[in-house]
């Protein structure tokens, strides 16, 4: 798993089920990639599970402003009774001050 950045923003996070050198090689030397001159930087991330890859890289996708297309689907998880009623009793003010 790994994320391109262009500067210090995050551009592109991905995965590849073969060589990692070669996937970075492809988005910074092939013109026919899309992501090919728009990043400068990357980050790797080695993700101990193979089942956990998915969902490590959708819940980066869905936090994380990017150039990504994907939309990825996260299971929704239903809250414990106590901490719904905390966030319900929770009220934000119209001005923003707490």
């Amino acid at each position: 798993m790994y994320i391109l950045y262009r500067d210090d923003q995050p551009y592109y996070i991905g995965k590849t089920a073969g060589s990692l050198f070669d996937r970075i090689y492809d988005h910074a030397n092939k013109p026919a990639d899309p992501y090919y001159n728009f990043w400068n930087f990357f980050s790797v991330f080695v993700v101990p599970k193979i089942r956990d890859i998915r969902e490590v890289e959708s819940i980066l996708i869905a936090a994380t402003p990017t150039s990504n297309k994907a939309r990825p689907k996260i299971t929704r998880l239903k809250l414990p009774r106590k901490v719904a009623a905390c966030l319900r009793r929770r009220t934000i003010p119209v001005d923003g001050n707490t």
